[in-house]
């Protein structure tokens, strides 16, 4: 028997263990969200998630965070100055401090 073939036959089982456990690890599932379970709008602009695994959504009408349960929509308010700059989001990203931009 030559001594490649007998390192093939152990590296066949091997490889189809990686690969078995590799499929394994990407399998991802997707839940459909929208207006019905409290997204503000329907036109998405950016999406990102924050370092707490929380989803952040941008829209026409607001930012909103979602925490897989609820979503929180962030709106503009004039009458409160620690509310967003404006309602319609455009985009948004998380520096290293965990600060919006």
């Amino acid at each position: 028997m030559n001594r490649h073939c007998g390192i093939s036959l152990l590296a066949t089982p091997l490889l189809i263990c990686l690969v078995t456990i590799c499929h394994a690890q990407i399998t991802t599932n997707f839940t459909r969200i929208s207006i019905d379970q409290g997204l503000s709008n329907i036109s998405i602009r950016s999406i990102i998630e924050d370092q707490q695994g929380m989803m952040w959504f941008c829209t026409e009408d607001g930012l909103n965070r979602f925490d897989s349960y609820q979503f929180k929509v962030f709106r503009h308010d004039r009458n409160d100055s620690n509310s967003i700059a404006q309602s319609k989001a455009n985009s948004i990203i998380q520096d290293r401090d965990g600060i919006f931009w």
